[in-house]
This record gives structure tokens, C-alpha cells and sequence, in this order.
């Protein structure tokens, strides 16, 4: 999540300084975030236009349409975010609302992708811990208030770099506010992350276990597969277990968790640094390196979950088949023309 005060130039809070600084970014890093801009627009153009077009896809509302709700997130990222700073960069002089505007919408993204990440999240951790009542719990009108109380929450997180924009730069004290909020929730998205992912972990190892347990018993013949399962609760996890890993949930959520930890972990500590720059010095390339880090998140969750959901990747396989039946029809029909 990034916070406006941490694009100001070292506390100097005005417009000035803001346009100066996006100018003084190397050309290194114009060009490699511009490559993030376009893989982040499109892959998740193209997981929105999967899960919207795709009955099989929409009809699974959880987890699907947590992942949609990610995708747009990203997808806003990747479009306006990072457009509107190389426009500014290089096409037209931004003033004072167009400063405004921006970067009120940037942190506001940011967010969202954050905390549709930690939703996420959290629905896994409910259908690992919970299977009897999930189902009843991640109903779809419950799981679009979810979603939308996600969204929500993310232009209240948002108040004080809101406060700071339109104050033209001047409350200090909303500039200091938004760095330690940002801070805040950065940790504590974390460590919700680690938490959650370590225990759907530690059913994933036990459910491993049992299974092992249940062949050896039927190669052994000691016990009959029926007497050797457990009770129905921990049989309900495990089925509910089984199916999530088979289908690449829990493995996509895995990776998407650490590429998040990863690269937040750096902008935690660019956070403390801007709070406290003496005590924790860090040099411009690394800063630049940080803020690239922190886009790159958004393009990695395509890749991710295009790659390990099974059901996202068996419909962006079919999907490009169509495709290239149609290009190389196209083709043939040509060449017997002529």
C-alpha cells in the first residue's frame, strides 16, 4: 500500500516537489515499471474477462469471485497507477488537481489489492477450518458484501492520505497520520497472511499423515480403510483439504502470500524510514528498487493463479486453443484459395 507522504521529498510537503521527484526517477526505472504496467493490465484483463464470460467460473462464487475482485484491484493498478505517473513523467504537466486526483487514486488501489489479497486468504482458511459450515457461510450474497465491505475499508484506510491531498500538502500532521496507518496495516496484513497460511500448513501436513497412515494400514491389512478414518469433522477438513490443494487453491494462495510478504517486507522498512529516516538511512536506487517491487506484486498474482488454478488454467488453455484453431483456419483457408 502506498502512502502519499512517502512521495514527498524528505517532509517538504507541496505539489512542487512532487513533480520534481517523479521527474528525477531514473530512466532504468520508467522503463522496467512501464513493462510491469502492461503485464499487470494485461493478465488481468484477461482473468476478469475468464471469470465474467465463463458460466463454469462464475457459478463458483468463492473462491472465484475473490479472485476477480483481486483482478480488478490489480488491474486498476496496472492501469492508472502507473500510466498516470508516466503521463505526468513525460506526456503532459501535471497541476494541481491532476496531481490531486492521482494521487488520491494511487494508494486507494494499492490498498485494495492488499486487502482483496488478505480476503482471500481468508476464505481459504475458513473452507480448510470450517468445511461443514462454510457453505453456509460463503453463500454468494454474503461473499459480494464481503467483497464490497473490502472496498469499503479501503477508502477508509485511505481518509488521511485523502485529508493530505486535498489540504495541498500543508497538514503535516495527516502526512505523518497517513505514514504510521500505512505502516499499521502493512504489519498487520502480514501477519494476518503468515498466521492464516501457516495453519492451513499444518492441516495440509496432518491430512498428508493420515493418508499415509490409511495406506499403510491397508497394505498391511491390520485395519480395514473404514476403521482407520477419523472422526467425520476431521474427515469433512480433510475432503475439504484434498479438494482445495487438488484444484490449486491452496498452492496459488501459497505463492501469492509470498510474493506479498517479500516484497512487503521492503516497503515495511521504506515505511520506518520514512518515519524515522536518520535511524534507518536507505539509498535512491534501493528506494526505486522497493517501489518496483510493490507494483510487481500486482502482475505476479495473474501469473500465479493462471498457472496453479486449475480451473482458470484449464479455461485460459481452452481459450487459446479457440484461438489459434480459428488463426490457423483462417490460414489454411487462405492458402486453398489461392
Amino acid at each position: 500500500m502506498e502512502s502519499i507522504s512517502n512521495n514527498l521529498s524528505y517532509n517538504n510537503y507541496s505539489r512542487d516537489n512532487i513533480a520534481t521527484y517523479i521527474h528525477h526517477r531514473p530512466t532504468w526505472y520508467w522503463i522496467s515499471i512501464s513493462f510491469v504496467s502492461i503485464i499487470t493490465t494485461l493478465g488481468n484483463s484477461l482473468v476478469i474477462f475468464l471469470i465474467t464470460s465463463k458460466k463454469t467460473l462464475r457459478s463458483r462464487v468463492s473462491p472465484n469471485l475473490f479472485i476477480l475482485s483481486l483482478g480488478v484491484a490489480d488491474f486498476l493498478v496496472g492501469s492508472f497507477n502507473i500510466p498516470a505517473l508516466l503521463l505526468c513523467r513525460f506526456a503532459i504537466r501535471c497541476g494541481n488537481v491532476s496531481l490531486s486526483i492521482i494521487y488520491s487514486f494511487i494508494p486507494l488501489f494499492l490498498t485494495s489489492a492488499t486487502v482483496n489479497v488478505c480476503l482471500l486468504t481468508f476464505d481459504v482458511y475458513l473452507g480448510v477450518f470450517h468445511p461443514f459450515f462454510y457453505p453456509n457461510l460463503m453463500y454468494p450474497s454474503r461473499v459480494r458484501l464481503l467483497i464490497a465491505f473490502a472496498w469499503l475499508l479501503s477508502v477508509i484506510l485511505n481518509i488521511p492520505t485523502f485529508i493530505t491531498v486535498w489540504n495541498e500538502f500543508d497538514d503535516k500532521s495527516a502526512g505523518f497520520a497517513d505514514q504510521i496507518l500505512t505502516l499499521i496495516f502493512s504489519v498487520l496484513a502480514s501477519g494476518f497472511l503468515v498466521f492464516a497460511y501457516a495453519r492451513i500448513l499444518r492441516v495440509v501436513r496432518i491430512h498428508r499423515q493420515q493418508i499415509k497412515k490409511h495406506e499403510t494400514q491397508l497394505a498391511t491389512n491390520s485395519l480395514s480403510f473404514h476403521s482407520a478414518i477419523s472422526p467425520s469433522i476431521a474427515s469433512g477438513q480433510n475432503e475439504q483439504v484434498r479438494r482445495k490443494y487438488k484444484d490449486g487453491t491452496i498452492t496459488a494462495t501459497g505463492f501469492v502470500t509470498l510474493i506479498f510478504l517479500v516484497c512487503n517486507g521492503f516497503w515495511q522498512y521504506y515505511l520506518i524510514h520514512r518515519i524515522w529516516p536518520e535511524a534507518f538511512p536507505i539509498s535512491y536506487p534501493l528506494i526505486y528498487l522497493i517501489r518496483l517491487l510493490v507494483y510487481c506484486t500486482s502482475s505476479m498474482n495473474f501469473v500465479v493463479y493462471a498457472l496453479l488454478r486449475k480451473d482458470l488454467r484449464e479455461e485460459l488453455e481452452s481459450y487459446v486453443k479457440k484461438i489459434y484453431n480459428k488463426f490457423a483456419g483462417k490460414r489454411i483457408t487462405a492458402t486453398t484459395e489461392q
